[in-house]
């Protein structure tokens, strides 16, 4: 299938070439389209050739554009039927937020259109059916508001603590290395273990600045705290899941197992403020799952 091959093949052939030390700088392979000529590539592709000279420094009229893996999105979110409903009353997903399940292990290329277009609408039409919102909500949105608003107030005042670029970047180095294209046991519970670590030193960072207005630490900050949570979730369910299904490649367990995989993994925030792991079914109905034999 050449380039119509599925996402998750061809992150594995160009984590494989790299592998075996047929790469770029023990990190990428090239895409060359230098032959197409500079008016084909200004033309047709000026999206691409943007992209490339913004984010690699390079013309790709001129030079070949290095490529690795990368990941730009989860196959999961807040657990939501085709409406939008959670199993939170009156909390509605939709979007990129949420998972309606009907994407399997590994979405199409362009179906994440449907989340916004297709359950966007159904969650809309939904949501006008729903009484008014009434103010018996409003003292736990307001201590829930004042909570976060102390917790502001607390890492603003800190100092002296690690920066939140720091952490950030360990926690992407750990989640390429060990949580990457393929997986075995092991390095996912270095995985696990050294994200656990990071969300301890989170707890600990400080900003550049206190200011309150366009203070993107602050926000890098806060968007972190979550990224950190997603990232051991990850791990946690990757450690557990002992197969191979969609972009999730175990190496010491190859082949996809539907007697014992064929379930969603499911994590919730325990007492203790970490992720608990349980599974639930997954729903067939006119159509089986079947295997990709490619």
């Amino acid at each position: 299938v050449m380039e119509l091959a599925p996402r998750d093949i061809v992150a594995r052939a160009i984590r494989t070439e790299v592998n075996e030390g047929r790469g770029f700088e023990s990190e990428y392979v090239h895409l060359d389209i230098r032959h197409l000529g500079a008016d084909v590539i200004k033309s047709r592709l000026p999206g691409i050739r943007q992209i490339a000279m913004d984010f690699a420094g390079v013309d790709p009229i001129d030079t070949p554009i290095p490529v690795q893996p990368g990941q730009h999105y989860s196959m999961g979110g807040v657990s939501s039927d085709e409406d939008g409903r959670t199993d939170i009353d009156g909390l509605l997903a939709v979007g990129e937020c949420s998972c309606v399940s009907v994407h399997g292990a590994n979405r199409l290329g362009g179906n994440s259109l449907l989340e916004t277009l297709v359950f966007g609408k159904r969650a809309g039409d939904f949501a006008l059916t729903l009484p008014a919102a009434g103010s018996e909500g409003a003292p736990a949105l307001s201590d829930a508001l004042e909570r976060r608003r102390r917790s502001i107030e607390r890492l603003s005042a800190r100092e002296g603590g690690e920066r939140q670029a720091v952490v950030r970047s360990e926690m992407q180095s750990i989640m390429t290395d060990r949580v990457g294209v393929y997986r075995e046991e092991a390095p996912l519970e270095l995985a696990v273990t050294g994200l656990l670590e990071l969300r301890d030193r989170y707890r600990e960072v400080s900003l550049d600045g206190s200011t309150s207005r366009l203070n993107y630490d602050l926000i890098d900050t806060l968007e972190l705290e979550g990224m950190l949570d997603l990232a051991l979730i990850t791990a946690l369910g990757a450690v557990e899941r002992t197969e191979c299904r969609g972009s999730h490649w175990r190496t010491d367990h190859l082949g996809r197992d539907d007697d014992d995989w064929m379930k969603h993994t499911m994590a919730t925030l325990g007492e203790d403020g970490l992720p608990v792991i349980d599974y639930e079914d997954v729903i067939v109905t006119s159509y089986e799952p079947m295997e990709r034999k490619y």
